[in-house]
């Protein structure tokens, strides 16, 4: 079975959901990440794509820095993206990584990305 999980972005200006697709193969998660317009998930709001993350044990997309991250720019916009949520093993809850620990790491993160996009305007 296929379990998405998915938060709003906007990168340039352009609104885009990334949608986490997670399967289990033997004792290994899979994630398998994908751009998703809006509209394919129309409805639900960040709160209650948080709780179906939770509920199911699925890593928000949005929190995912102890699987990396990739700094991207695209029409002179730094982009953070998160990548390898289930690289965890299992051995951090979803739940953790959704709440407090994993919005503190993410802040982190989207501060460091601030930081270079300032130093690109400059230069």
């Amino acid at each position: 079975p296929v379990k998405l999980a998915g938060v709003v972005t906007v990168i340039s200006g352009r609104a885009f959901i990334e949608v986490r697709s997670v399967r289990r193969l033997g004792n290994v998660l899979i994630s398998c990440p994908y751009e998703a317009l809006e509209e394919d998930i129309k409805g639900l709001g960040i709160g209650e794509l948080r709780r179906i993350c939770n509920g199911k044990g699925l890593v928000h997309a949005r929190t995912l820095p102890g699987g990396g991250c990739k700094l991207t720019e695209r029409d002179g916009v730094v982009a953070v993206h998160m990548l390898g949520g289930t690289d965890f093993g299992g051995m951090i809850s979803a739940q953790m990584l959704n709440g407090a620990v994993g919005s503190a790491l993410y802040k982190m993160v989207t501060d460091l990305a601030d930081h270079l996009q300032a130093e690109i305007v400059q230069h």
